[in-house]
């Protein structure tokens, strides 16, 4: 409490705090300690459990996802090999078929792996296939390598076709069915995903272009428009090549650098493969450029020949780099699983420890509490008995430590209390004896005898004796003075007998007047109380107009806030209406662009169409595309016509509802001023009702004060009315009472002559 009386801040916080817990402490109060603690161990013990339950799911979770990933690296490994010996074998066999001589070797060589990499596949199909859901197709890829071996493939496009068939399908494996059943298209992790997309994207399809391109273009077309089929689905291949190859190297490689540098990991061999093997994609690309696209002869078999060794050469570097990716992500995935892994087991660790610590603490917190209850109980016992001599002392330096010292302090308190008791017990029978005797002196003076004393002792009641003594010593003289003054009142009391009566007859008058002055009094107070009464009900009025002024000006001022929204909203919507102007002022801008544009490409389509006149059967196919791209660029150009007519027009409408809003927001202000007006007009007339309020209500407080100092002037007048005439009893009860003190004076003279004083 501060000296105010108030409680302080802390008091207020710490009574709201105890306010909080009163149910909390009521339950606390009921129970012992053993099911105190058994109900705070449930309570921390629940909710660790639950986190560690789901800090074990989680970890669990993430362990099985990523060794879902491990399932589908593995199961990839041998299908790469199996595509590549597929590929292989297809750049061998289409170069047999072309007659080239020394490529049966590589045929019979992949053949002879592609059956071992069936194997490894079955294996690991086996193994995972049903989680993977890999197995339906991968029996039809070995059906179509088993019916491939089984054929005789006379021209250079049965052999393409039925190699790229497999291909196909096992490219789909990788990607559609292990890549995205085993989690790997859903890796998070930056560096994971840069390895992952090479992986199974960009590495499977670099390996079919690579082979698709060299068999396409040393197959042999049948006339001048297969020739330039042949050449556009030739170029469309070398560019989303080459658009691989730069993403394979600006992104996924780049990528995969900067996050292993982040991670401290060391991948200079990896990348060092990875610049090698971009190096031979770029050199088939410029191969396939050369030769095919730009050459203006058709290769002869002299000149294939290095082309399908090159082929094989750059597919074979390419594996290599797609054969160190897999190891390089599996081994990523398995430091993520060995990661989540330590986590879950450090997590589960740490639970056990701290869930083992604090019920170990709690034992200990519970021992410590039972063992310092016993000692303060058997404390209790022995100073209850009064026993206990030697100063209590508990181990435990906690609130019970303190109440073992306060325990101490008690036992002090009560052996202090116990030798005060016998000592008073002594006194008060010393006591006991001088009150026997100072009673026997007292009963001798109430019988008269004033000339008695009492013993004086040492203690409280010596000096009661000592008091006593001098009372009678004083009531000795004052009896004879007493004496002495009885004579002088009988004579006295005769004089005031006769004044009494002269009293009791001016009493009597006096009664009379007053009677006449208190109806004057009381006809002034009704006159008064009908004046407060109109003065209240004028009062009244006037705050009902004071209430209704300021009513009036609350809603001139809610009207002038509206008006004032309404302007801010019309000033918006011009803006934007302004803004959308000038947006329709760049989009014509923009289509005017968009017109030249189709008119060069017009131009250009239509040079392009001349040239492809001139160069006559080779330029037909090119021609037809110039017509198509410049009838697109007519459409465009009329489309551009339309856009810019249909864009004017939104301007000047616009337009037109800007200037329309413009005139609406000097409406809306001109309306706001009026309004501010009325307000400003409203407040005087407020100001007004309020000092006439003020005036009235004066005026009904002076004429209420004026009332009620007309009724206490009733009030005092009947008081004083009253007074007269108990003036006027007392008076005559006065020369009554005086011959009674006559008597009375007689009696006492006889009653004091009893006493003895000398």
């Amino acid at each position: 409490m501060n000296a105010g009386g108030t409680p302080s801040g802390f008091g207020q916080v710490w009574g709201m705090v105890s306010f909080l817990f009163q149910p909390s402490m009521a339950l606390m109060n009921r129970l012992k300690y053993v099911w105190k603690f058994l109900i705070i161990g449930v309570l921390v013990a629940v909710p660790l459990g639950y986190v560690l339950f789901l800090q074990n799911a989680i970890s669990q979770e993430r362990i099985e996802f990523n060794e879902k990933e491990r399932s589908g690296v593995r199961w990839v490994e041998p299908a790469r090999e199996f595509l590549y010996q597929i590929e292989r074998r297809r750049v061998a066999s289409v170069g047999v078929a072309l007659g080239l001589t020394g490529f049966s070797g590589d045929v019979t060589a992949a053949t002879e792996e592609a059956n071992k990499a069936v194997k490894k596949v079955d294996e690991q199909d086996a193994e995972v296939g049903d989680e993977l859901r890999t197995t339906k197709k991968w029996k039809q890829a070995k059906t179509l390598w088993e019916g491939l071996q089984k054929q005789k493939l006379a021209t250079a496009d049965e052999a393409d076709k039925y190699h790229a068939d497999i291909a196909s399908l096992m490219i789909d494996l990788v990607l559609n069915q292990a890549g995205s059943n085993s989690n790997l298209v859903l890796d998070q992790e930056l560096e994971s995903y840069f390895l992952m997309d090479a992986y199974l994207r960009k590495m499977p399809s670099l390996v079919d272009s690579i082979a698709r391109s060299a068999t396409l273009g040393m197959r042999p077309q049948p006339d001048e428009q297969a020739e330039a089929e042949r050449n556009v689905e030739l170029a469309g291949i070398y560019k989303q090549f080459l658009n691989q190859t730069t993403e394979l190297d600006k992104t996924n490689f780049a990528g995969f650098r900067e996050a292993a540098k982040k991670r401290g990991q060391n991948v200079a061999q990896t990348l060092k493969l990875a610049e090698k093997s971009l190096d031979k994609l770029n050199q088939h690309a410029e191969m396939v450029r050369t030769k095919f696209l730009t050459a203006k002869e058709k290769p002869n078999q002299d000149a294939l020949r290095p082309i399908v060794t090159a082929t094989l050469e750059n597919a074979l570097q390419t594996v290599e780099l797609w054969r160190r990716i897999g190891p390089q992500l599996d081994a990523l995935i398995e430091d993520r699983v060995d990661g989540y892994t330590f986590d879950r087991n450090l997590a589960l660790g740490i639970a056990v420890f701290a869930a083992l610590a604090l019920a170990y603490l709690f034992v200990g917190f519970f021992l410590s509490v039972q063992r310092s209850i016993a000692v303060l109980g058997s404390a209790t016992g022995r100073m209850i008995a009064g026993t206990m001599e030697e100063q209590l002392r508990l181990d435990a330096q906690d609130e019970l430590g303190q109440i073992g010292t306060q325990y101490g302090q008690i036992n002090d308190a009560l052996v202090e209390a116990r030798t005060l008791k016998n000592r008073v017990e002594d006194e008060n029978r010393q006591l006991q004896e001088n009150i026997f005797d100072l009673l026997q002196v007292v009963s001798d003076a109430a019988d008269g005898n004033l000339t008695v004393r009492a013993r004086v002792t040492e203690g409280a009641l010596g000096n009661v004796a000592d008091g006593f003594n001098n009372l009678l010593e004083s009531m000795q003289n004052l009896i004879g003075r007493i004496q002495q003054q009885l004579e002088r009142s009988n004579r006295a009391v005769v004089e005031i007998s006769s004044l009494a009566k002269g009293m009791a007859n001016g009493a009597t008058n006096q009664a009379k007047d007053i009677l006449t002055a208190r109806q004057l009094v009381m006809q002034m107070s009704e006159e008064n109380s009908r004046v407060s009464q109109d003065a209240l009900t004028a009062a009244t009025a006037a705050q009902r107009t004071e209430a209704s002024a300021i009513e009036g000006a609350e809603r001139v001022e809610n009207v002038i806030s509206t008006m004032n929204e309404l302007r801010a909203s019309v000033q918006a919507g011009a803006k934007r209406m302004k803004i959308l102007g000038d947006r329709s002022l760049e989009i014509t801008g923009i289509v005017a662009t968009i017109s030249r544009i189709s008119e060069k490409t017009n131009l250009l389509a239509l040079n392009a169409a001349i040239e492809a006149a001139l160069a006559g059967e080779h330029g037909r196919g090119f021609h037809v595309v110039a017509e198509e791209v410049r009838k697109l660029a007519e459409r465009t150009a009329a489309a551009t016509k339309e856009i810019d007519k249909l864009v004017k027009a939104i301007h000047a409408e616009t337009k037109e509802t800007a200037e329309a809003i413009e005139r609406q927001t000097q409406v809306v202000e001109q309306e706001s001023q009026l309004v501010a007006e009325a307000g400003v007009s409203l407040g005087k007339i407020r100001q007004v009702s309020t000092e006439s309020a003020g005036l009235v209500a004066h005026i009904a407080t002076v004429a209420k004060a004026q009332v009620e100092g007309t009724q206490t002037m009733v009030r005092t007048m009947e008081e004083v009315t009253a007074i007269a005439q108990q003036t006027q009893k007392g008076a005559d009860g006065t020369v009554a009472t005086v011959g009674e003190l006559i008597s009375l004076t007689e009696q006492i003279t006889q009653n004091i002559r009893q006493f003895k004083v000398a």
